[in-house]
């Protein structure tokens, strides 16, 4: 699980997927991807048609649940014993698993 998006030393990680895979029927689209974002960073998804490009922004931005792993934005430290409630999607940003 994802427990700190603010790692000692680094700039804060502003989008961090962890494990994440996404399946079509039998068509894997997602298999264990794992990525970090530091925030204000500039970054690009490249790859060929079918890649999993689309699928991956669509987790992140919580419009697709991932079969199994998790996406989490909005920079703020969170922790799966953490009492989520309350804070709403303006308070921790969103927590896809």
């Amino acid at each position: 699980m994802i427990r700190y998006l603010s790692e000692p030393g680094s700039l804060t990680v502003g989008i961090a997927v962890e494990a994440v895979n996404k399946w079509f029927g039998n068509f894997v689209a997602l298999q264990d991807i794992n990525v970090k974002v530091r925030q204000g960073s500039l970054v690009a998804l490249l790859g060929p048609s079918g890649s999993g490009k689309s699928t991956l922004l669509g987790i992140i931005a919580g419009l697709e649940q991932p079969d199994s792993g998790c996406s989490v934005t909005n920079y703020r430290n969170w922790d799966e014993s953490d009492d989520l409630s309350g804070y709403g999607i303006a308070g921790i940003g969103e927590i896809v698993c």
